[in-house]
Order: C-alpha cells, then structure tokens, then sequence
C-alpha cells in the first residue's frame, strides 16, 4: 500500500507486519525443521 504526500512522494506502508522485527515474534525459532512438515531430505538429493 501507498499513499502520496503533499510533496508529491509516495510512501509505502506494508500490508503485513514484518515478523522479523515484531516483538511477539523475538523468542520464535523461524528455521525450517522438517520433522514439522513431513518433508525431510531422503539422502540422494542434489542440493
């Protein structure tokens, strides 16, 4: 989303707040475990 100031420029204001910087987020593991999807690597992947 944007709006555009008086001057002319355009701000831009996300959408969805960034978890990244969220404080309710700051103590949660973001890493992909895949125990968690049921999609781990079988060995003969290439990567």
């Amino acid at each position: 989303m944007f709006v555009q100031d008086a001057d002319g420029s355009f701000i831009y204001m996300p959408k969805e707040p960034n978890i990244y910087q969220a404080e309710q987020y700051g103590q949660t593991d973001l890493r992909f475990v895949c125990e968690d999807t049921d999609d781990c690597l079988v060995g003969r992947e290439e990567v």
